[in-house]
């Protein structure tokens, strides 16, 4: 037979050495020698064998010190142990195998036996180690499985926010408003609480395009989306759903006074023009309609009444000069 397998005998007896070697290598096997438990250690350490036959009367320390801490170490743990012992004292190979020993071979034992229960722990030994690898890569797969999960739940998230944002102001565009406020709507019948939404058109944003081009039309649009974000509350929703026109959801509101909130805004555009440092003022034209559980509209008539209210006061008011 030609086997391949390097064992490590651990034993300080000559003759027991010189027999247990004699008996391996005749079978092919590669054999390590090792007569103390430290050396043993060691060497287990630097390279592991396949399979460790260890007596447990050793100068240094006993074999169950030196299995412990075989068991122990992580390039140890998983070679398989076999004593080699003179004593079938049964407590002492239950001690043994509770240490984490494969087998216990007590002596005198017949060759063929011996060889045949080493063949069996190095091919279970090598199975586990198999195993073992196919664990670790079947870890590693599903950790990278993971990861990629959650990039692709990251993009799916990056993706669907950015399909329900205005490119340019970073509001919502007029998908994701018409999402959010739907479900703030059923949010708002189920609590019974009031909401206002409020159109708003920006007034000479084409007299601005015209004379002083789309760049300086685009800033005054990032100009009002910076106004919204500061006047409404987080929790309100403020959308551009057009070219110059953008729509905010104030959700949760305590006083449905319209023409309180039309004052406050107002004053609220008086007092960024008079802050901001800028060659126009902010001119703006708006209307807003509320959401009464009482009489709950939909949101689509919300949109239609707040819509025409504002162009209905845009008609009242002189287009803005700069």
């Amino acid at each position: 037979m030609n086997n391949t397998g390097v064992i490590m005998v651990v034993d300080d007896t000559p003759g027991s050495m010189n027999m247990l070697t004699e008996i391996l290598a005749a079978e092919g096997y590669q054999v390590r020698l090792a007569d103390s438990g430290e050396l043993a250690l060691a060497s287990a350490a630097a390279r592991p064998p396949e399979l460790i036959l260890l007596d447990n009367n050793l100068p240094d320390m006993d074999g169950f010190e030196v299995c412990r801490r075989l068991k122990a170490r992580k390039e140890s743990r998983t070679i398989p142990i076999i004593f080699i012992n003179g004593s079938s004292d049964v407590d002492t190979q239950a001690a043994g195998l509770r240490l984490g020993a494969v087998d216990f071979i007590t002596q005198p034992f017949h060759p063929e036996e011996f060889l045949a229960r080493i063949q069996t722990h190095l091919e279970l030994g090598r199975l586990h180690a198999r195993l073992e690898q196919q664990a670790a890569h079947l870890r590693m797969a599903n950790a990278q499985l993971r990861r990629e999960i959650a990039e692709c739940k990251r993009r799916e998230a990056e993706m669907r926010d950015i399909s329900l944002r205005d490119e340019l102001t970073g509001l919502y565009n007029r998908r994701g408003f018409i999402t959010l406020a739907e479900q703030q709507l059923k949010a708002a019948k189920r609590a019974g609480s009031q909401i206002i939404l409020v159109f708003i058109d920006i007034d000479g944003l084409k007299g601005i395009n015209d004379t002083l081009g789309h760049e300086e039309g685009d800033k005054i649009l990032i100009d009002a989306s910076t106004f919204l974000r500061t006047t409404f509350r987080e929790s309100d929703i403020l959308a551009r759903v057009g070219g110059d026109e953008f729509a905010i959801l104030a959700i949760d509101v305590t006083e449905l006074s319209l023409e309180a909130f039309s004052l406050r805004l107002q004053q609220d555009i008086d007092d960024w023009n008079a802050r901001e440092a800028s060659q126009y003022k902010l001119a703006m034209s708006w209307g807003a309609a509320a959401y009464v559980p009482e009489s709950p509209l939909s949101l689509d008539r919300l949109m239609s009444v707040a819509d025409e209210l504002m162009y209905a006061q845009k008609k009242t008011k002189s287009i803005m000069r700069f």
